[in-house]
């Protein structure tokens, strides 16, 4: 796609955006109904192909806010597919209506190759790459400066970013497992799960941000206790901890599905973080 035609479909998704908000105005002042949402949404894709996933943020943060109910959410989530969390299991809805997922693998298929991961890259203007601290089965997680944050304390300028796989042949499942994980750790605020912050793509690159922690995994902390008894104020305070956590995603209908000592992060400060949702 040339810069013209980009940035064509970009005014057009902003305003058909705006054209979103509004009718859900409406909708949260009984003056419109959704099958009028669905139309909006169903002319947004059709304008701007690359808009689903900021559909369903629209949407997703509105339900948030507390501006549409779980049923409506759950109802515009079956009318219109993919993409949209699920308002009480942290799940993706399935696709009823033609897939966003197909509509934005076409669109990436259509953009020029993206540049291989490497330190120094950058994403989104703004995410400057500068350390890989691990690989997983979906995606890498990389040490970045973000460029937003150039006014805070240099300790506080960076992140963490989970870039997803980009040459694997179940590319659209990591991406529904990638999108879940954010969506499920987003609905959850505690001071033993690891927050994040942004879902976002540049090219056919697909990530989410989170914070940056300084520490050591609770499977390495086990490895240097494995000749020695682990001091048990200390095993109990972690044990407290990561049941404290669970418990706040249970309560909001969140199971962490995969829960081991690879994905728990014991802080230099002592703070235990539950990762991986």
């Amino acid at each position: 796609m040339n810069e013209i035609g980009a940035n064509s479909e970009a005014r057009a998704a902003a305003a058909l955006l705006q054209v979103l908000q509004k009718r859900l105005d409406a909708l949260v002042r009984s003056e419109g109904g959704e099958a009028e949402i669905v139309d909006e949404i169903t002319s947004l894709l059709a304008a701007a192909p690359n808009s689903a996933w900021d559909i369903a943020a629209v949407i997703h943060q509105r339900y948030r806010q507390g501006d549409i109910s779980a049923e409506l959410f759950h109802s515009l989530a079956a009318k219109i597919g993919g993409g949209l969390p699920a308002a009480d299991y942290g799940t993706t809805v399935g696709l009823q209506a033609p897939p966003m997922s197909r509509l934005a693998s076409v669109a990436r298929q259509a953009q020029p190759p993206t540049p291989p991961l490497e330190i120094g890259r950058v994403l989104r203007d703004r995410y400057v790459l500068e350390q890989r601290l691990g690989r997983g089965g979906m995606g890498t997680v990389f040490k970045a400066l973000d460029s937003y944050r150039a006014d805070l304390p240099e300790a506080n300028q960076y992140v963490a970013i989970k870039i997803l796989h980009g040459n694997s042949d179940n590319r659209l499942e990591l991406l529904a497992k990638l999108r879940r994980e954010f969506y499920c750790a987003q609905m959850l605020s505690h001071p033993n799960i690891v927050k994040v912050y942004e879902l976002d793509r540049d090219g056919d690159v697909d990530f989410f941000t989170m914070e940056l922690l300084d520490g050591e995994l609770l499977s390495s902390v086990i490895e240097r206790f494995r000749a020695r008894a682990m001091h048990r104020p200390q095993a109990l305070a972690v044990i407290r901890d990561i049941g404290a956590g669970l418990a706040h995603a249970h309560a909001r209908g969140v199971v962490h599905s995969d829960l081991k000592p690879h994905n728990v992060m014991i802080t230099h400060s002592g703070d235990v973080r539950i990762l991986d949702f």
